[in-house]
């Protein structure tokens, strides 16, 4: 009777031991699932949310899981660390500032920044600090595959058909800014600030870049300076408005336009001689 008593009063010291975490009986228990809800029509994850008094919500994201805001109408989605989503029921206004290692990207446009604030009754966007704005330029559709096979098989009678080549992959188009307002309804924004754009090998500088991802064109406005190679030579062109069209990777100026050629590049015949390398008439020394 004694052995047995023993024994039960041992099972029970070992379950309290083990229920106790700070013995190290108890295993690890496995994370939370991530937090989701739904935000108007935005679906959202998080590691962790918390709720204030004043009504403002806190999300924070993890190693497992990151705050992630998806607009699945619009194909827009944001990924960051933080986000603190505040409703203003005097003004019935919902706001979001949204930081730490932030990527915003819909089909058109990936955009990276310090942090944003998105006002969702403009649905508006306003990114600020290090945004870099990078537009890419939608492929040519592919032929059908039984289209293309037709092309390229040739029939006893007739001469060797040629197979059609990929298009060359187009290049996007990238903005270095200081503040991007985007209109994430409209598919529109206005980006501001010490900006420098890239596509390829041009470049150019403004005051402002207007975009329109819609019809996937960029608009230059205000002392606009572009810098290209042009056979071989670089070419600098200044003017108030330059219009890129990112599918056709075309550059159109506006209003009057400098253009400046740095010949410096010209390759110079040697001294004495002509452009085949010969002596040129007339140059020698009297006497000679």
């Amino acid at each position: 009777m004694k052995a047995t008593l023993l024994a039960a009063v041992t099972l029970i010291v070992i379950a309290i031991v083990l229920s106790i975490p700070s013995l190290g009986g108890q295993a690890p228990k496995e994370p939370s699932p991530p937090t989701v809800g739904v935000l108007g029509k935005l679906k959202v994850a998080a590691a962790v949310s918390d709720g204030l008094p004043d009504g403002t919500m806190i999300l924070r994201g993890n190693k497992r899981q990151r705050v992630v805001v998806i607009d699945p109408e619009k194909d827009m989605r944001i990924v960051a660390d933080l986000m603190r989503v505040t409703d203003d029921r005097k003004t019935d206004r919902q706001t979001a500032e949204i930081e730490g290692n932030l990527k915003f990207t819909n089909a058109d446009t990936a955009v990276t920044a310090t942090k944003v604030l998105v006002e969702f009754n403009d649905s508006q966007a306003t990114f600020t600090g290090n945004v870099q704005i990078v537009s890419r330029a939608k492929e040519p559709a592919s032929e059908p595959k039984a289209k293309v096979a037709a092309k390229t098989t040739a029939s006893p009678d007739s001469e060797p058909a040629k197979a059609s080549l990929p298009s060359k992959p187009r290049k996007p188009t990238t903005v270095l800014c200081e503040q991007f307002v985007f209109d994430y309804e409209a598919r529109t924004g206005v980006a501001t600030g010490k900006l420098n754009l890239k596509q390829d090998d041009r470049k150019a500088t403004a005051e402002r870049a207007v975009f329109d991802d819609a019809k996937n064109v960029i608009t230059l406005e205000g002392m606009v300076e572009m810098e290209e190679m042009k056979d071989g030579k670089p070419r600098t062109m200044r003017c108030a408005r330059i219009i890129i069209d990112t599918d056709a990777e075309t550059w159109t100026a506006e209003d009057e336009a400098t253009v400046q050629i740095d010949l410096t590049y010209t390759k110079r015949p040697a001294k004495g001689k002509g452009a085949e390398g010969k002596p040129v008439e007339g140059k020698g020394k009297p006497g000679g």
